[in-house]
């Protein structure tokens, strides 16, 4: 076995130290940094690449660099965008020159392929309805600029999960409070409503994002239960106010309640006090006359129920009241 000269071994050991935690990545599988496609390789991609229809979804857009205060950059798909990109399973990036990018994250509505014993894909029906294009926003959402607030009870969950665009991994993913304390060991049910004739509920109160929703008002609402199949609320209510209205802060949103109120903020119901069931989500729109007080301007949401238990996603679609921004 010969020895390498004092030239090549500094060029062997410059492949693991060039870079900080070169070795680490390697030995956790990563290959070795500073090495890439030979020419052949990166020809015999980009003739691969044209086998396919490429759908420009941002064009060429300037970055900043990568201090903390520059590093992230968001970037909003215009309408006419998000109606073109559907369906598609790869994106291709491009750099100009060249350069790094940490981390990318696209975010949208997974479309999942259920296969049957014949290796045939469910029908459109098997879609959730929220990965259906709709021709408003989900305001509530996180990435359109909705919020959590607060809620009654923490116990399982927070209410910024059910905000969240991606659909629930598990109950963890969601919001859920413990059992009711002042709950009765038999529930009666109202015999004109059918309902549990019990006014104990929990809440949570969200801001939806882009401004709000404006005087057109709300067009559809989902809550989903994913997960949720002995532990789902019997029934949901929704309020909802204009905190524009008075300019009053979150914290007076959160702590109005028909106990404490100092007058300036005014609850009023978009969805009345409706069923909920087991795994699956619940639509309820303007169309089909589910939703009251479809012709109000509204910031906030309060979403109650009854007597207890948990939801996974809650969804409001309406036309915003501004373009929402997000800071980089």
């Amino acid at each position: 076995m010969t020895n390498c000269s004092s030239v090549e071994k500094e060029e062997e050991e410059w492949k693991f130290t060039w870079m900080p935690n070169a070795v680490l990545r390697m030995a956790q599988g990563g290959g070795i940094q500073g090495t890439g496609m030979s020419v052949q390789q990166v020809e015999k991609a980009a003739a691969a690449s044209t086998q396919f229809k490429w759908t420009e979804i941002l064009p060429m857009t300037e970055l900043l660099p990568g201090y903390e205060e520059t590093r992230m950059h968001y970037f909003n798909m215009p309408e006419h965008v998000r109606r073109e990109a559907k369906g598609f399973t790869h994106v291709r990036v491009n750099y100009y020159p060249d350069g790094g990018v940490a981390r990318m994250r696209l975010w949208g509505h997974p479309v999942d392929e259920v296969v049957s014993s014949e290796h045939e894909t469910q029908t459109e029906s098997s879609i959730p309805v929220s990965a259906k294009p709709y021709h408003y926003p989900e305001l509530s959402c996180e990435m359109n600029g909705g919020e959590g607030l607060e809620c009654s009870n923490k116990h399982y969950g927070i209410p910024s999960n059910l905000i969240r665009q991606s659909y629930g991994k598990d109950m963890g993913d969601g919001w859920e409070t413990a059992r009711h304390p002042d709950r009765s060991p038999v529930l009666i049910k109202d015999p004109k409503t059918n309902l549990v004739d019990s006014p104990l509920s929990d809440w949570a109160v969200l801001k939806l994002g882009m401004g709000g929703c404006n005087a057109s008002g709300i067009s559809r609402i989902i809550l989903d239960t994913k997960h949720f199949k002995g532990n789902f609320p019997e029934s949901v209510k929704i309020e909802a106010c204009d905190a524009d209205l008075e300019n009053v802060s979150d914290d007076t949103v959160c702590s109005a309640t028909p106990e404490r109120n100092d007058g300036r903020v005014t609850w009023f119901n978009l969805l009345n006090r409706s069923r909920m069931g087991p795994d699956r989500e619940h639509v309820f729109d303007r169309d089909s006359c589910a939703l009251v007080n479809t012709d109000k301007k509204l910031t906030h949401i309060r979403v109650s129920i009854y007597p207890d238990g948990g939801l996974s996603r809650v969804r409001v679609y309406g036309q915003p009241a501004r373009e929402y921004i997000p800071s980089a």
